[in-house]
C-alpha cells in the first residue's frame, strides 16, 4: 500500500514538473514571438532604444532605418554561445541529451535552463532549452523517438498537435519530456528524477 502511495506521488510530481516545463517553454516562446513582432513593426527600433528613449523615434514621413535581413537557422546557430552548466544536474542533462539532439538535428547547443531546485521540484530535476542547427521538420519526431530508443530510453507517449511535438520517455530513474515545434529551431528537454522521491 505504501509503495502505491509513493508511485502516485511520484507520478503526480512528474506530471507537475513536466507541465511546469511545458508552460514555461510556452511563455518563453510567446515572449520571443511578441518581441519579434514589435521589432518588425517598429523597424528594429526596440534594439536601438533599450532604455526606452522615445525622443529619437522617426516621425510621420520620416523613413525608419532599414532592418537587418532575417538570419538563417545556420547563422542563428553559429552566433549562439552554448551556456556553461551551472550545476551537476543541468550539466548531466546537457551531457546526456546534447549528443542525441546533435545526431537528429545536425547540431544542438544548450542556451538556458531552469533547475528543479529553483522551482521546488525534486532534486536532480531540471529543464534545458537547446537551439538546433536547423529548423525542426515533420520527420524529426520519428527520428528523435528512434534515437532515444537506440540510447536505451523507453517511449511512454508521443503526440503531435498542429506543429507542436511532445515526446515523453523514461530511462533509469528519470522521466524526460522533449518539446519542440516544427519549423522552429528550439527544443526544451525536461528531466524529472523519480528515484529521488523514495
Amino acid at each position: 500500500m505504501k509503495n502505491n502511495k509513493v508511485i502516485i506521488i511520484v507520478v503526480v510530481v512528474a506530471v507537475a514538473v513536466a507541465a511546469g516545463g511545458f508552460f514555461w517553454f510556452q511563455q518563453y516562446r510567446a515572449e520571443r514571438a511578441a518581441r519579434k513582432i514589435i521589432q518588425e513593426g517598429l523597424g528594429g527600433l526596440v534594439n536601438v532604444l533599450p532604455s526606452g528613449d522615445l525622443a529619437n523615434l522617426p516621425t510621420a514621413g520620416q523613413p525608419a532605418e532599414p532592418t537587418e535581413e532575417e538570419k538563417t537557422p545556420e547563422e542563428n546557430f553559429q552566433e549562439t554561445v552554448a551556456m556553461e552548466p551551472p550545476d551537476e544536474t543541468i550539466g548531466g542533462i546537457i551531457a546526456e541529451e546534447e549528443p542525441i539532439l546533435k545526431g537528429v538535428f545536425d547540431g544542438a547547443k544548450a542556451t538556458n535552463y531552469v533547475s528543479g531546485s529553483m522551482v521546488g521540484a525534486v532534486p536532480g530535476s531540471g529543464l534545458v532549452n537547446f537551439i538546433l542547427k536547423r529548423a525542426a521538420a515533420a520527420g524529426d519526431a520519428n527520428a528523435l523517438t528512434k534515437a532515444l530508443t537506440g540510447h536505451g530510453y523507453s517511449i511512454i507517449t508521443s503526440s503531435k498537435e498542429g506543429t507542436k511535438v511532445d515526446i515523453l520517455a523514461s530511462k533509469n530513474s528519470g522521466q524526460y519530456s522533449f518539446s519542440f515545434e516544427i519549423g522552429e529551431q528550439e527544443i526544451a528537454v525536461t528531466l524529472v528524477k523519480l528515484g529521488a522521491m523514495q
